[in-house]
Formats: structure tokens, C-alpha cells, sequence
């Protein structure tokens, strides 16, 4: 039999001899195939053949037949090198390899370490999250699977993803006693939502464990291709699997029968479903200062909601204003389905790219996406794929950041190098097995860091950013001849902007400790190269008579002559072989005393503030709303005295207590164990208070604070912000440390002293005179 199915996710047998693939029809239909002719292996690297033969057949005794050993050839730190495949069941194959590493050395075995559903992936040029021509025989029923037998699989290019069905899914747990413990609490309510309507499950009473039951069994009759949630991963699954064994039951929310269970990379599976945790999208995103689905709703143009519940006041809603909880749970729950539907194009076009099914290419770290791309590219190239090596961080020497001209300045574009660190990869053919440290007939050798680069073999990273920049340009093109509001157009915009991302994180997987290509070498000489290159692009600009006030590791912020930067950015890729452009020009921009913090407003009108403290979270919003019209008032207006009269009316509200609370909350994040803080600071201690009172604090976590009026240092006047009261802040702690040090940011490059703000803050200093001083 043959049709065209869209496969999306795979797994194996606990024993690693089979392959279950999960798809769907065209008509949307889910299908199982199960593929049992893929044998997992190990190759065998740099050994005699007869003693390796005479040490397994010692271990495995008659289980040796069971065992295939086959000689090839692949490809190590660039040199062709005989190697030996040894095929066999996970057990067998475990068995091999300590005898080998024990008889041979740790160093003779590869690709064990690589999971063998990542093997199918890898040698049988599997994309997930695309559309295959199958073909497929017999139904089978093999361990309570009922699926094909799969024969064969073609790829069919370029047609948009399937409109899939998706269930939203947020829910309620307290405890009176603090954090919620599985053994003693019941989970309050689940609320799900397919994009029409709201399911709610309420546990009656505390029984949580028939509420649970029926809401399994609403999954199971909607039958969703994806279920998303926020925090699934992490907190309501775990919770749920641990509540169900506190009385001996298991729970199942997949297409076939099988407990759902947590993966090595944290995530847990569902047979035949896609588990989406937002969460794990916004994690990986640095714009996200507080990781939360409001701030996910704000970026994706989402109403937020009318009434934010603090997770730790869940417990106090559904005692005393349960209906404002639910109200509030069914805002999260829509809101995860219109998220996940602004983003699902990216998702699967991030899986089919890398090669991650997309149940947990979200889970996966940036690193582990373009390794596994990486990984893809080496396995069609005959290259043996690296093991992963446990090192220490090594630092090595970053961009170069030029100390800014501080003041405000007018009519100044930022001439950016497209790529930079890319483009050096490529036109210096760095990669890790290309690097040398002494100088060789067929290398560059750059004498000032005592490293150079292999001229006579095409590096494997430079292979893959021309392949990528490629795909990027070719998509880009194509999307210039189709409808914008196509899904043709949405998975080829998806595509060109994945390739971009993969392609800027290349450099950085080199120099990161976990990676299997890892080189500290060939990621210092990429920096190396890039600071040369902007060093070089100043003297140019200055010959031409350009003035450059600033310059950060792959821009120059340059006074504007549109014919001079012109052939600036002739000169850049006739003498360095470097593309730049003019990324964005200023209409006024202003620099402080530090590098990476600076603002600036665009002839488009749009203001952009970088590095100041509006941009951090551990500064409160009314601070940060402050720095952000005082920036407006100095950019866009021109206008000294207006920030100084914004200023002025910030600290008369505040006084009269004429703002929420909430705009007085400061977010700090636990970044380790609690017992593992030696200094004493506010949020600290404030998690620590909570730890008291029954709250489990994890690392990750955000806690946000007030500081309220008394004596003694800062952590002990810190309190946990529902529990602040307006009447109680430390009025001059906000106005002293808040207020003041983030309008003196802004002001000081124009001349403004910080005693003459302080003059204002307290109502002695009125006229602009007494800043000229």
C-alpha cells in the first residue's frame, strides 16, 4: 500500500530493535508504522580486527553470533580512516562497547552515545514535522502497538503543514501548606480549550483522582494531534504521574497504551501526540526578563488579562474568589492556543531543519538544535560524529567594543556587517578539524594568537553555513513570487528565518564546552578575525573622514554622508572580503559613560534603548516606565527640562502613594540552590522566608519583592510583594535608588549632576539653570 502521510514523531522498543513512526493522512487520519529492519551500532575506530573479535567472543560467549561486524570507511578530524560497524541489540552492543573501551580505550568507540532513534533519523534521512510518500504493508500488533509495517519512505518537498488539531490545557493546584505536595494535595481544576469552546474540570469535594479520569478520557474522544501547555513539563505532568502512583495507577494521555513518561531531555511523551510546552520557547528567548505567558501574549499582540493571579495566591483565589481564578485560567488557556498557533509554523520548521521531532526540539537548547544539524550534515559526508566530552569552561576573548562618545549626537547610521562571524568562517575555512597551531605548507597561519587554518580540505562548518545561507537567499527569493497570505509563504518565511538563526548560532556552538565539535582554538580566531576586521573598517572610516563614536563586535555607529559610507562599504568588501550595510540610521542617539547602553531614536520614529535598565527586570516598572519617557523627552522632544518635569511629577506620585503596588515589584531570579547564597540580598531572603512557610524554591524561579520603610540593611525590610502593603514602602528607597539613578543614566551625558536631581527630589531645586553649572 502507498499514500502521503505528514510524520511528525518517532520512538523505539524498550529493547532498541524497532522503530514506531507516528503520521498523519491527508485527511488528518493518525497512523502507526512500525519499522523493525534498522539494527542499532557502534563504530570501532584504529583497532586490530582479530584481537577485537578474539575480546568480544571472550564477553558474549554464544551471544557472538548475535553480534554483525562489518569494515568501512569514515572520516575523523578530516582524515579518511578504516573503521568497523558493530550492529546488535542495545544490550549486546552496551556489552561491546565496555569491552572495548576497557581492552582498546575510551577513544576507539563512537557514536554509542548517540540515541538510536536519533540514529534512524540520521542514516535514514528522516525530517520530522514533513510530508513522505509511504509505503507500508501488513497491520501488526507488537506489544500493544497496532501498526503498519513500514516498507519505505520518499520525502516530498516544499507543501505546507497540515492544520492540526490542538487542545490548550492549563490547570489549578494549591495547598494551603505552601508549595503543593502529589502524596497530600489534589489538583483543583484542569481547563481545556480547542479553539472553540472551554472544557473546565472541577474536582468536587477534592477528588482530583475521578476528575483526573475524566479528563483523560475527554483527551482520548477529541483526539488532539498537539496538546500545549505552560510549565507541562515541569510542573503539572511530574505532578500528575506522582499523584496517580500515591495510589497505584497509572495515566495515559497518548494514541496507543502507555504511560506517559519523562524523556532524558526532560520533556514527557505522549504516543502519537505532540507535548508543546511554551514555556520552553520562552526560556530560550533572553527578551523574556520574567519567562511568564503574559509577557508571551504581549510579544504575539495578545490581549493580557484583566486580572493577573500570582501562582503563590492560587490557593487564597480558590477559597475566596474562585471565580476570578477560573476566569483567569481560562484567559492562559486561550491564550496557548492562539500562541501556539502564531508559532507553530516555526516549530515544525525548526524540527524538519534540525532533525528534532517537535514533541521537544523546544526543549532542546540552541546548542543541541544546531549540533543535531550539524550531526546531519557529517553523517552524509562520511564523518564520524564526536563524543560527547565533559570539559570546564574556558573563556576566550570576545568582540571589540569601542569606549562610545558620550553625549547625544545627531544623524548617525549603524554600518553592520552582515554575518560577521559566519562570513569569517567561510572565507578563512574555520572549523574544528581545520585548525592548526603551527604554521603548515597548506594553511594560513595568523602569527599575533599562533593559530592558523587548513587551506587544502573544505572545513565541515564553513560546508554548512554556505549550505544554509544558501537555503536562506533561495527561500527568500521564492517568497518574493508567492501571495503573502498563502501557507506557502508562511512555511517558506518560517524556513529563511530558522536558516538565519542556525547559521548565527554555528559560531557560538564551536566555543560552548558541551558540544561534540568543540573547538576553543578555532572560536578564539573567529574573534580574533572579527575584531581585526572592525579595527581595519575604523582606520577606513576615518581616512575617508568619517567620525565613528562607537563601535560593538560587528557595527560601527557613524556620523552619516550617504555618498562617504557609501564607499565605506565599497572598501569593506573590496579590501576584507566582508558585506556590510547600513543596518538603521538615528535621528538623535545618546551615549552614556558604558559600553552596551545607549539610546536612540530612528528617522522611522521608533526608539531603541539598549543595555539601560528600562531593559532589565531588576529594576521596577515604575523606574523603568520613568527611564523610557525621560528617553523620549531627551530624543524625540529635544527637550532637557521636560525629563527634568517628568522626573519631578514620578517622585510627586510616588510620595503621594498615587501608584499601584505592583509598579513597585522588583523581579529577581534564584539562580542556584537556596543554601548555596553566602550574601545577603532581598529576594534571597524573601525566598527563604517562603521556603518557611511550605514553598518549594527552584532554581529558575522569579521572586519579586518590596522594600518597605524601617531600619537596617535592604533584606531585611524585603518582603514578598502580595504581602506588601502601599502605606508601608520605603518612599526615599524608591525615589533614592529606583527613581534617580536611572533619570541620572540618561541626564548626565547632557550635564546634569546627580545632586542637582536630588535637589529636585526634594523640592528645593526648580529652575533649569541650576543644571548648567
Amino acid at each position: 500500500m502507498r499514500n502521503r502521510f505528514w510524520l511528525f514523531d518517532i520512538a523505539s522498543d524498550d529493547r532498541g530493535e524497532r522503530i514506531y513512526i507516528w503520521g498523519l493522512s491527508r485527511d488528518g487520519s493518525p497512523h502507526l508504522f512500525i519499522d523493525d529492519s534498522f539494527k542499532d551500532f557502534i563504530y570501532v575506530l584504529d583497532v586490530n580486527l582479530e584481537r577485537l573479535k578474539a575480546r568480544l567472543i571472550e564477553a558474549l560467549g554464544s551471544r557472538y553470533s548475535d553480534l554483525s561486524i562489518e569494515s568501512t570507511y569514515k572520516i575523523l578530524n578530516g582524515v579518511k580512516t578504516k573503521a568497523y560497524i558493530l550492529s546488535g541489540s542495545e544490550e549486546i552492543l552496551k556489552i561491546a562497547e565496555r569491552v572495548i573501551t576497557s581492552s582498546f580505550g575510551v577513544d576507539k568507540v563512537f557514536e554509542g552515545d548517540v540515541r538510536y532513534t536519533q540514529k534512524y533519523i540520521l542514516y535514514r534521512g528522516f525530517k520530522p514535522a514533513e510530508w513522505y510518500d509511504v509505503e507500508y504493508g501488513e497491520l501488526l500488533n507488537l506489544g500493544g502497538y497496532k501498526g503498519y509495517k513500514l516498507i519505505s519512505f520518499k520525502h516530498v518537498a516544499d507543501i505546507p503543514n497540515p492544520k492540526l488539531k490542538v487542545l490548550s490545557l492549563d490547570y489549578v493546584i494549591t495547598s494551603q501548606h505552601g508549595s503543593p505536595d502529589p502524596q497530600r494535595d489534589p489538583v483543583n481544576a484542569i481547563l481545556l480549550f480547542d479553539g472553540r469552546d472551554i472544557k473546565s474540570f472541577i474536582a468536587e469535594d477534592g477528588d482530583d483522582i475521578e476528575m483526573i479520569r475524566h479528563f483523560t478520557k475527554y483527551v482520548e474522544k477529541a483526539d488532539p494531534d498537539v496538546i500545549v501547555s505552560f510549565y507541562g513539563n515541569r510542573v503539572f505532568y511530574p505532578y500528575i504521574v506522582n499523584r496517580f502512583k500515591t495510589i497505584g495507577l497509572s495515566i495515559d494521555l497518548g494514541r496507543y497504551p502507555k504511560e506517559i513518561h519523562q524523556s532524558i531531555l526532560g520533556h514527557f511523551s505522549f504516543g502519537g501526540r505532540i507535548n508543546i510546552d511554551l514555556y520552553e520557547y520562552v526560556d530560550d528567548i533572553p527578551f523574556f526578563q520574567r519567562k511568564t505567558l503574559e509577557e508571551l501574549a504581549e510579544q504575539l499582540n495578545i490581549d493580557r488579562p484583566k486580572n493577573y493571579v500570582d501562582p503563590l495566591l492560587y490557593h487564597k483565589y480558590w477559597v475566596d474568589e474562585r471565580d476570578k481564578l477560573i476566569k483567569y485560567i481560562g484567559w492562559r488557556v486561550r491564550t496557548l492556543y492562539k500562541a501556539f498557533r502564531a508559532l507553530e509554523n516555526d516549530i515544525y520548521t525548526l524540527s524538519s531543519v534540525t532533525g528534532i521531532p517537535p514533541d521537544y526540539v523546544l526543549t532542546s537548547s540552541s546548542g543541541r538544535q544546531i549540533e543535531f544539524y550539524i550531526m546531519n550534515q557529517a553523517v552524509r559526508k562520511g564523518i564520524i560524529i564526536p563524543r560527547v566530552i565533559e570539559r570546564s569552561v574556558r573563556s576566550y576573548q570576545g568582540g571589540l567594543v569601542i569606549k562610545p562618545v558620550v553625549g547625544l549626537h545627531k544623524n548617525i547610521c549603524v554600518v553592520d556587517f552582515k554575518s560577521m562571524y559566519p562570513s569569517i568562517m567561510i572565507k578563512y575555512n574555520i572549523s574544528p578539524e581545520t585548525i592548526v597551531s603551527s604554521e603548515l605548507d597548506d594553511s594560513i597561519f595568523f602569527k599575533e594568537v599562533g593559530l592558523g587554518v587548513k587551506t587544502s580540505v573544505e572545513g565541515l562548518f564553513p560546508e554548512i553555513l554556505r549550505t544554509l545561507l544558501r537555503l536562506r537567499d533561495d527561500a527568500r527569493d521564492k517568497l518574493l513570487k508567492i501571495p503573502r497570505s498563502t501557507p506557502e509563504y508562511n512555511l517558506l518565511d518560517a524556513r529563511q528565518r530558522i536558516y538565519k538563526i542556525l547559521a548565527n548560532t554555528v559560531y557560538g556552538y564551536m566555543g560552548w564546552p558541551q558540544a561534540r565539535w568543540y573547538s576553543y582554538e578555532g572560536a578564539s580566531l573567529v574573534t580574533y578575525l572579527g575584531r581585526k576586521a572592525i579595527s581595519q573598517a575604523i582606520k577606513y572610516a576615518e581616512n575617508l573622514g568619517l567620525k565613528v563614536i562607537y563601535g560593538d563586535t560587528d557595527s560601527l555607529f557613524i556620523y552619516y554622508d550617504e555618498a562617504v559610507v557609501e564607499d565605506l562599504l565599497n572598501r569593506i568588501y573590496e579590501e576584507l572580503g566582508l558585506e556590510a550595510k547600513v543596518d538603521k540610521i538615528y535621528r538623535s542617539i545618546l551615549f552614556t559613560e558604558a559600553k552596551k547602553r545607549y539610546a536612540g531614536y530612528t528617522y522611522e520614529g521608533n526608539i531603541d534603548i539598549v543595555g539601560l535598565e528600562y531593559t532589565r527586570r531588576d529594576w521596577c516598572q515604575y523606574s523603568r516606565e520613568l527611564q523610557y519617557e525621560v528617553v523620549k523627552a531627551v530624543l524625540v522632544d529635544g527637550d532637557k527640562k521636560k525629563a527634568i518635569d517628568i522626573f519631578r511629577e514620578y517622585v510627586s506620585k510616588l510620595r503621594k502613594r498615587e501608584i499601584p503596588l505592583e509598579k513597585l515589584v522588583i523581579w529577581e531570579q534564584i539562580t542556584r540552590n537556596l543554601q548555596d547564597y553566602k550574601a545577603n540580598s532581598p529576594h534571597i531572603e524573601v525566598a527563604k522566608n517562603l521556603e518557611r512557610r511550605g514553598w518549594r524554591i527552584r532554581r529558575g524561579m522569579f521572586i519579586g519583592y518590596i522594600i518597605l520603610k524601617g531600619s537596617g540593611p535592604l533584606y531585611k525590610r524585603s518582603t514578598y510583594y502580595v504581602d506588601a502593603d502601599i502605606d508601608d514602602i520605603d518612599i526615599n528607597y524608591y525615589i533614592y535608588s529606583q527613581l534617580l539613578p536611572v533619570v541620572h543614566r540618561i541626564l548626565s551625558p547632557l550635564g546634569v549632576s546627580r545632586s542637582s536631581l536630588e535637589a529636585v527630589a526634594t523640592g528645593t531645586g526648580r529652575g533649569l539653570d541650576m543644571f548648567m553649572g
